[in-house]
């Protein structure tokens, strides 16, 4: 049994020789990762809650299955009590296993120069993503091989094709989470923001339907330029325009009736518009949409404000 880079490196392999077979393994279905976690942890069950958050992580994946349940076990945040395998701290902030992390970035490196810098510019836009948004964030002399690189992923069962949110676009999704995420952190956060910035305006040219997708890349962008240093005008320009199209999500939000996506949104929305103007009229607009037993009232947010407009608007209401 051998893990699928196997075939990239050595091609030839097994081939030509009487009795050989080759069978590509799929993921387990979540029955039988069930039944794997029962076997590797033997008659103690594991809490339900618990096993989901493997089995989604896992996403069919053996290995990880085992290297997650051990490192959950190691750190203490399962522990076994009354013939059970309970929570015992709190499972928000599970990382993924030192083992597997070296796994993944051991795969990443062994991709040639153009295929690594597609992945990590697929990675940006998200889960799923675009060979247009690929293009677009790749520089102008490598274009051209950006499909052929997609393909040779594809191969290399990194990836795999997937049904397109655009119209005339080709779409693929990350075979598993875990490679989206170790192909998106392998970027530095100076590259992310500029990377980001450049998915935004792919974005922005589909359409105003998209505008929150676009304000979700503005807001990373403005987030790892605020990690590296204070924001120049062009971040706080950056932050302006997300705040804004993030603001514009809200009302449609609260105009159907959906309010925690309002709530959600105006809240997003206030933290990137920071001094700006615009911010009074968020907060004002954010009101409506609390619920009785909210956090937060807006109100004294605003009147603290020293902006003029921000003060008129206050009154005005």
């Amino acid at each position: 049994m051998a893990r699928p880079e196997l075939t990239e490196m050595r091609p030839g392999w097994a081939g030509g020789k009487r009795n050989a077979t080759t069978i590509f393994l799929e993921a387990l279905s979540a029955q039988d990762c069930a039944t794997l976690i029962h076997n590797l942890l033997g008659q103690a069950a594991l809490a339900a809650e618990v096993q989901n958050r493997v089995q989604a992580a896992a996403e069919g994946n053996p290995l990880f299955v085992e290297e997650t349940l051990a490192m959950l076990i190691e750190e203490g945040l399962i522990v076994r009590r009354n013939g059970r395998w309970v929570v015992a701290r709190s499972l928000s902030q599970v990382r993924v296993p030192p083992t597997i992390q070296l796994l993944l970035a051991s795969r990443l490196d062994q991709l040639g120069d153009e295929e690594r810098q597609a992945i990590e510019r697929a990675a940006v836009e998200g889960d799923i993503f675009h060979l247009g948004s690929v293009v677009a964030l790749t520089p102008a002399e490598s274009r051209a091989g950006v499909g052929d690189c997609l393909l040779s992923l594809v191969r290399k069962e990194l990836i795999r094709p997937h049904r397109a949110t655009f119209a005339g676009e080709d779409a693929f999704r990350f075979r598993h989470l875990l490679i989206h995420e170790a192909a998106y952190h392998a970027v530095p956060k100076e590259v992310r923001a500029e990377l980001h910035e450049g998915c935004s305006r792919w974005l922005a040219q589909k359409g105003g339907e998209f505008d929150e997708l676009v304000a979700y890349h503005l807001e990373q962008a403005v987030r790892f330029r605020s990690e590296l240093g204070p924001l120049d005008a062009h971040g706080q320009d950056l932050a302006a325009r997300g705040g804004n199209l993030l603001a514009t999500a809200a009302r449609r939000a609260s105009a159907r009736g959906d309010m925690p996506a309002a709530v959600g949104l105006f809240e997003r929305s206030v933290a990137l518009l920071r001094d700006e103007p615009e911010r009074a009229e968020a907060l004002l607009d954010l009101r409506p949409s609390l619920p009785p037993h909210a956090r937060i009232d807006p109100l004294p947010l605003v009147r603290s404000s020293s902006a003029p407009r921000c003060s008129s608007w206050s009154n005005a209401r």
